[in-house]
């Protein structure tokens, strides 16, 4: 399996991340009932706990600095930022 642009690959329908610097390369899994593993060559190089439910799951060091830099902006970043800004930056909610 190859890691897609952002990163992920597919192991049984849930999305685990790998390094993105690993986009493209050729992989192999190994899952047990609790963990999923991810090789290059034989090398280790990543490990997640397992997960039965579809979605992602992202090691925040797999990612590369600018997304880690968007990651940060939760919602209650924005929320805290809007209030800094003033009412004209306020959520409405109508």
């Amino acid at each position: 399996m190859k890691p897609n642009i952002d990163y992920h690959v597919d192991v049984f329908g849930h999305l685990y991340s790998v390094s993105y610097a690993l986009r493209g390369e050729v992989l192999t899994a190994q899952a047990t009932a609790t963990t999923v593993e991810l090789f290059q060559r034989g090398v280790r190089v990543a490990s997640h706990a397992r997960s039965l439910k579809p979605g992602h799951s992202t090691e925040t060091s797999h990612m590369p600095s600018a997304h880690r830099a968007h990651a940060e902006w939760t919602p209650s970043r924005f929320i805290q930022w809007a209030s800094e800004v003033g009412r004209s930056a306020q959520m409405r909610t109508t």
